[in-house]
């Protein structure tokens, strides 16, 4: 089997699907880009609604 990108694999109901769909290696590849995006965006500073979020925001500049 090729497994250069957008190969399918075909099983006994005709239907393909894609490899990276198969491949363990892929499913860990995609959480752990997940997982630091999610704790990246988790780190952003938190801004409240009102008067103290404008000065907070002139602040930052």
């Amino acid at each position: 089997m090729d497994d250069s990108p957008g190969v399918s694999a075909q099983h006994p109901g005709g239907a393909g699907i894609p490899v990276a769909l198969i491949r363990p290696s892929e499913w860990v590849i995609a959480g752990a880009r997940w997982l630091v995006g999610a704790l990246l965006l988790l780190r952003l500073p938190k801004v409240t609604a009102g008067e103290a979020a404008g000065q907070s925001l002139v602040a930052a500049r």
